[in-house]
């Protein structure tokens, strides 16, 4: 079956069952609109396989120094409110996709996964050399329902 047509998600496949899905949106693969969009064309893809053959394995591995800086910010900048609450579901819909293939799924982690990263990277049984992984505080959250998560981190602050 020939490989989804998807601009920041290309897909490789080996004769041996093994699918690499290589994230590509430099400069440091951020979780933006379109690279959601192909993540999803790329499991759509894969859930038709399921009619011929699933691959044994899937590796997400990213080009570039960075694996994922997590939400595309300068995007978010331009997204009103009711954008975000769209779009949160969608980005963490791609997130449970992925994790739940009926296979096993293996991230290669280089060099920085933050925030939404992290999330992409689920499986940490491919980290190697030198990775750092965090979820940073910004002045614009991403989520959907920021003051709630504020106040929860701040009471379980109090409470250590």
């Amino acid at each position: 079956m020939t490989t989804p047509p998807a601009r920041h998600v290309h897909v490789q496949q080996s004769g041996s069952g093994l699918t690499t899905l290589v994230i590509d949106r430099p400069p440091v693969n951020a979780l933006g609109r379109d690279l959601v969009a192909d993540l999803n064309t790329v499991m759509d893809w894969m859930g038709e396989l399921a009619d011929v053959e699933l691959p044994r394995v899937v590796i997400v591995a990213a080009a570039g120094k960075v694996f994922c800086a997590g939400a595309d910010l300068k995007e978010r900048q331009s997204m009103s409110v009711e954008d975000v609450k769209r779009w949160v579901p969608q980005l963490s819909a791609v997130f449970t996709r992925l994790s739940t293939l009926p296979m096993p799924t293996i991230a290669v982690v280089q060099g920085v996964a933050a925030g939404g990263g992290m999330e992409l990277a689920d499986n940490p049984a491919g980290r190697g050399g030198q990775v750092r992984m965090w979820i940073p505080k910004t002045k614009q959250d991403v989520s959907e329902e920021a003051p709630a998560a504020s106040s929860r981190n701040d009471s379980r602050k109090a409470s250590l």
